[in-house]
């Protein structure tokens, strides 16, 4: 693992604790005006820092200190090395060194020391840089999946053409709430994951899920047989206007066991007064969310199924990412980032 590079006039270096004030301060002006990883230390720390290691790369000026650029990634496990979601690319305009944003880019897992690295949520710039430096084959696009509720009025979504789809039946096949990690760590055996090659384990779970300082989680168990949970289900449940849907933003199991679950949701929809369930994810064969009850959102679609809500824009958005053949949902890396300070009750129905 390398400690640092000299690039032009800058060093490009793993982050420290003692940078986390002025890598703030550069994300409020560089990254995104008044972002809530410049404001609120204590989110920042969570995202970023894994006992006392900060999950950040920096470019510092050599003459005068400044950092001009940085990237980071979320954590998967606490294994090692480590499997990680690229978060946050930026660089100051005119930094004096040429490249210098592809050049940290390209040597991330070098000065980490990370397994692998996938993006989720490119950026418009972001894609138009890989495609300057040939890498375009590797950003692809999440396939974008829902399911209605029955209901005679949608007021997040803008619903056209109304598409309820059939979820095969499977019998047996639950969705059981699991309340708490303790809960997890009794009724499902971790170690039965496939290999998906992005590697997440409990801790993942329990620091992204669990204990999330702004946004409240459901973790559902998919139940095959009485007492036997082969899989894991993730969503978030989001309100807008009087109204709320669900969204999926993670997934743990084979994809056989999406099967049937179409049903489950609709009794959860049904029971919470939602409009409609999502899921944005890649690596999912088509027919497995089809036997799901979940029709995609293509081209053709002409129904809205919105995925900004901070603020809301009923529109559709198509979310980019590069994972050369790796699962990957909404809610891996910064897709699910909360955009404004607020009490953490405030972000939860």
């Amino acid at each position: 693992m390398l400690s640092a590079i000299h690039h032009g006039r800058h060093i490009i270096r793993r982050a420290t604790l003692a940078d986390v004030a002025f890598i703030m301060d550069f994300l409020g002006t560089y990254w995104e005006n008044g972002c809530l990883l410049s404001r609120d230390r204590a989110y920042f720390e969570y995202e970023f820092v894994v006992d006392g290691v900060v999950n950040l790369v920096v470019a510092e000026h050599k003459e005068n200190g400044t950092i001009d650029a940085t990237q980071g990634y979320i954590q998967c496990s606490k294994s090692v090395p480590h499997d990680g979601f690229y978060v946050i690319w930026a660089c100051k305009p005119q930094s004096g060194t040429s490249f210098l944003g592809v050049t940290m880019n390209k040597n991330m897992l070098s000065l980490t020391g990370a397994r692998k690295l996938f993006g989720v949520g490119i950026t418009d710039k972001g894609r138009k840089v890989a495609s300057r430096y040939g890498d375009t084959d590797r950003i692809q696009k999440l396939s974008h999946y829902y399911r209605l509720a029955q209901r005679n009025e949608y007021t997040i979504a803008e619903i056209v053409t109304p598409r309820h789809e059939e979820s095969i039946t499977v019998p047996g096949r639950k969705l059981i709430p699991i309340p708490t990690i303790h809960k997890l760590k009794e009724w499902y055996d971790f170690q039965s994951l496939p290999d998906v090659s992005m590697y997440k384990d409990l801790w993942y779970i329990e620091h992204r899920y669990y204990n999330h300082p702004y946004y409240k989680f459901n973790i559902w168990g998919i139940e095959e047989s009485p007492g036997v949970i082969s899989g894991l289900l993730v969503g978030r449940m989001v309100n807008h206007n009087g109204s709320a849907c669900l969204r999926i933003m993670d997934f743990f199991g084979h994809e056989n066991l999406l099967a049937g679950i179409g049903a489950e949701l609709d009794l959860i929809m049904m029971s919470v007064g939602l409009e409609y369930t999502d899921f944005y994810c890649a690596g999912i064969p088509h027919d497995s969310m089809k036997n799901a009850g979940f029709a995609l959102r293509d081209e053709y679609d002409k129904n809205i199924i919105p995925n900004h809500f901070e603020p809301y824009e009923r529109r559709n958005v198509d979310i980019l990412y590069s994972g050369g053949g790796a699962r990957a949902y909404k809610g891996d890396g910064d897709q699910g980032r909360p955009k404004r300070l607020r009490l953490g009750h405030e972000w939860q129905i």
